[in-house]
């Protein structure tokens, strides 16, 4: 059998399929296992898609939707480092590496696009940016609701940690961020208590 070609479009497409094994942290809803960078990838797709009657006038959601598919391609190079004890200036020049690299496969034609939104994405300055970036922080805190607060217990996240983390969804979805905010300060405060030694 002719072997694949080793560059070109469907070499981008398999090269890609290893998002499949590029493990984050938080797990998929109902199950015992973690997610993967692709599984993480659609949702955030779909929540753009599913979200967007919430989004302010004149924001583009098709453009929120293709920086949530291309967001995480430099994972499959890096890996998911959880992202409260990873240098973000180091991460996000080691992921740019590997974007380049996945890039090379694709014709000089088809890569400015995937470029522009992944840069889009890491910059954060537009709007269409800052609402991928809410929905990229949204998706793991309602695993991590979902599992009482499973991933942040096991990496010792804090409740200070999470909100500042996640306070960029209340600036794009402030009617979500009201839902979610006093269920997730409910988890760390059960979970604290938990810890707590009983009472002589």
């Amino acid at each position: 059998m002719t072997p694949l070609p080793s560059s070109g479009p469907l070499a981008f497409l398999l090269e890609i399929d290893r998002m499949k094994e590029t493990w984050r942290k938080n797990p998929v809803y109902g199950t015992n296992r973690v997610e993967n960078d692709a599984e993480h990838s659609w949702h955030g797709a779909m929540a753009a898609l599913v979200l967007s009657p919430l989004l302010p006038t004149g924001i583009d959601a098709h453009r929120i939707g293709r920086m949530m598919l291309v967001h995480d391609l430099g994972e499959i190079d890096t890996g998911d480092i959880l992202v409260y004890a990873k240098d973000e200036a180091k991460a996000a020049v080691e992921e740019r590496t590997c974007l380049e690299r996945i890039l090379g496969i694709l014709p000089e034609s088809s890569r400015q696009e995937i470029r522009d939104l992944w840069i889009e994405f890491e910059e954060g300055i537009t709007p269409e940016a800052r609402a991928a970036q809410a929905i990229d922080r949204m998706l793991p805190c309602l695993e991590n609701l979902a599992s009482q607060g499973a991933a942040w217990k096991t990496h010792g996240v804090t409740l200070e940690q999470s909100l500042k983390r996640n306070s960029v969804i209340g600036e794009v979805f402030p009617t979500l961020w009201e839902e979610i905010r006093p269920r997730l300060e409910a988890v760390f405060r059960e979970s604290t208590s938990q810890a707590e030694p009983p009472r002589p």
